[in-house]
């Protein structure tokens, strides 16, 4: 099916080629025999029709027509003597049609020429994972650049209302730069401006994959005009360009390496113009053929006729078609400036996960950290079935998404809507190829293991994941995996027997973790994902200044800005005061490599410290004043220990009342401290 279906679009591709040049029949024939042995009539005394042409295509080798479709676009490099211009003079121009966009790119070059100063490429400064940049964006408002959410993402994330950026390589904040250069002639420059502020980021389960950012004013630059966007969505066979910043791709994504580097020339990373058409439009998106790689990602497409963005690229399906945010939702984001405005964040109730023990039966809890700790919990009573419910709908989301109908492309914990808004009911959410899901709807389970399904149709880009990876020149999912197997990064299963001391957190929290750290020891090395409170640092000072070495890796929330100085302490100062007093030889902070060629993807979630080698502390609490509180009111305490209906019966009511956040934490015990 799927051989056919790509046969189909490849065929699509010639259909309109030929439509566009009449005249290219004899060309493509003769690549096509060429390529594939065929035999056909003598093409020289026979010219062919277009429709000889595409009963060859229906005849020839699939690996063969992928090729000859995507000879058909030529790129062109941007270089820079004095103004910016587009080099003629070395490109490879394979096909009738390549050589005719050769031709139009030429006669309307002032288009492209008087436009690429406003398209820049987003450089990370102190990466984790070392990529020089992310992607591409352009200026499409006074002072603000847009680029791609699943760029922005690489060096960005949220925090409340806000956007703030990543920890970099050093342990300190990253940055990254818009720079108009990055031409092949390294010195030739352009414009480089520090991008200040991460503005807006749409949502994962937004429309469109978009993100806004606002550039630091240098003075100079700052009367560069923004691009127009066309005032409608353009029409398939328009002929458009995109300006960008290539990556070179590997074979797992771009098998003909031959073709790829006769196109590129060999050169990536730098700025490049590659003309093409619109396509047949996609529900939610603009489709186009230019020529593009990873790192494109954020290029703007423009109409050569109108000067004027036709849309934004965010990706690319090999050998098929390229897709962007249209015209239409561009001028949406300008018209209600969506960058000024706060981020809308959706209130749902929790789901409470627990273990399920077999009713009447001894249950066992096992958490791997990753060392993995069994704890025999003895007889325990069957789980209320309303509880059941409520602990079981992730696992039923889980194995629909096992067994799924064809044409879904997504399964998740939804909720059914109450009166028109969000309702307390979880149901099983499925995203549908839009192809299917009249089908899935009539046909479909619309019930599975005691939830409703609710079928929806897929996003654009659900549906690009169900056919390939967003492009992004540092997208942080490629991990190193033979590094990763390495023997140091190895852990032994330690099989003996263990005390184990266990509490209810936050309760006991403070109190068992001041007597873990207040014994002597020789060592420490701690992983804590969040690192905020006063009284812990204040524990591990005395600790240092007993003489206890302690290595400490924090992820990057620990270096956010001080909110409440009683309860919080500046993490990057007294960290550096630890290192200049104690040296490296007693006080070391280690930075987990992230990203692209990390250990992690973008951040990590383990809370443990080991002492000595021979007991370790564990939490599913953050050091933070709201995970493991110094101060704690007696009776809340005394409430700790209460069992069974009674407590049920006060979390209940706890949490009926404003600012409950408290009570549900107390609602799930947490914390422990082994010693081997």
């Amino acid at each position: 099916m799927a051989d056919k279906s790509q046969r189909s679009d490849l065929i699509e591709f010639v259909k309109r080629l030929l439509a566009r040049n009449p005249d290219a029949a004899q060309s493509i024939a003769k690549r096509i025999r060429d390529k594939a042995g065929l035999e056909t009539a003598n093409l020289e005394e026979a010219p062919p029709s277009p429709r000889d042409v595409i009963d060859l295509l229906t005849r020839s080798p699939i690996a063969d027509l992928e090729t000859i479709v995507s000879e058909e676009r030529p790129v062109f490099f941007v270089e820079r003597n004095g103004e910016a211009g587009l080099n003629f003079e070395d490109v490879s121009l394979i096909g009738v049609e390549a050589q005719t966009l050769f031709e139009l790119s030429k006669q309307s070059r002032a288009v492209p020429e008087g436009l690429v100063d406003r398209v820049g490429r987003i450089d990370l400064v102190d990466f984790p994972g070392g990529a020089p940049f992310a992607g591409t964006g352009w200026l499409i408002d006074a002072g603000i650049i847009v680029t791609n959410r699943h760029v922005a993402n690489v060096f960005a994330r949220r925090q409340g209302q806000g956007f703030v950026f990543r920890q970099g390589a050093g342990g300190g904040t990253m940055s990254t730069v818009w720079d108009t250069g990055h031409f092949r002639d390294a010195a030739s420059g352009g414009l480089r401006r520090q991008i200040a502020e991460v503005l807006y980021i749409e949502p994962d389960d937004g429309p469109n994959d978009i993100a806004f950012m606002r550039l630091a004013s240098l003075g100079h630059g700052d009367e560069l005009p923004p691009f127009k966007i066309a005032g409608s969505d353009a029409l398939e066979n328009t002929a458009v360009f995109t300006l960008g910043y290539p990556a070179k791709a590997p074979p797992s994504r771009i098998s003909d390496q031959a073709l790829m580097q006769r196109l590129y020339r060999g050169i990536y990373d730098v700025k490049r113009f590659a003309p093409g058409y619109i396509t047949a439009p996609r529900a939610g998106a603009t489709t186009h053929d230019c020529t593009t790689l990873g790192g494109n990602s954020g290029s703007v497409v423009v109409d050569f006729k109108t000067r004027e963005v036709v849309g934004l690229h965010f990706a690319g399906i090999y050998k098929e078609t390229n897709l962007a945010v249209p015209a239409s939702q561009l001028n949406f984001y300008v018209a209600k400036k969506r960058w000024t405005l706060p981020l809308v964040i959706e209130s749902r109730p929790a789901i409470a996960q627990a273990p399920q023990p077999a009713p009447g039966g001894r249950g066992t809890v096992s958490v791997t950290v990753p060392v993995t700790i069994t704890v025999d919990l003895g007889t325990i009573s069957t789980v209320a079935g309303a509880a059941r419910v409520g602990m079981s709908v992730e696992h039923a989301a889980e194995a629909f998404w096992k067994q799924k109908p064809e044409g879904v492309l997504a399964a998740r914990v939804g909720y059914l809507e109450d009166d028109g808004r969000i309702g307390d009911t979880p149901c099983i959410a499925v995203s549908a190829q839009p192809g299917a899901l009249e089908g899935l709807r009539a046909d479909g389970p619309h019930s599975f293991q005691g939830y409703q399904v609710q079928y929806a149709p897929a996003t654009v880009e659900e549906q690009l994941e169900g056919l390939m990876s967003l492009e992004a020149a540092a997208a942080p999912n490629a991990y190193d995996d033979d590094a990763r197997r390495d023997p140091k990064y190895q852990l032994s299963p330690v099989e003996e027997l263990m005390t184990v001391r266990a509490h209810v957190s936050p309760e006991y929290g403070f109190d068992e973790l001041k007597a873990f750290m207040s014994e002597d020891a020789g060592s420490w090395v701690s992983a804590i994902y969040e690192f905020r409170a006063s009284a812990i640092s204040d524990l591990m000072a005395k600790r240092l200044a007993a003489g206890t070495k302690i290595i400490l890796a924090a992820d990057f929330k620990t270096f956010a800005d001080v909110d409440d100085e009683t309860t919080e302490f500046d993490a990057e100062a007294i960290f550096q005061k630890w290192a200049d007093r104690f040296g490296d030889g007693k006080f070391k902070r280690i930075a987990v490599p992230l990203g692209t060629t990390g250990l992690v993807q973008q951040s990590y979630h383990i809370k443990v410290t080991v002492r000595n080698d021979d007991k370790f502390w564990l939490s599913s609490g953050n050091w933070k004043s709201s995970s493991s509180q110094p101060i704690i009111d007696p009776s809340e305490r005394d409430r700790a220990t209460e069992e069974g209906p009674a407590r049920q019966s006060r979390v209940a009511r706890d949490c009926s009342k404003p600012n409950s956040s408290r009570a549900i934490s107390r609602a799930h015990p947490s914390g422990c401290a082994a010693v081997a």
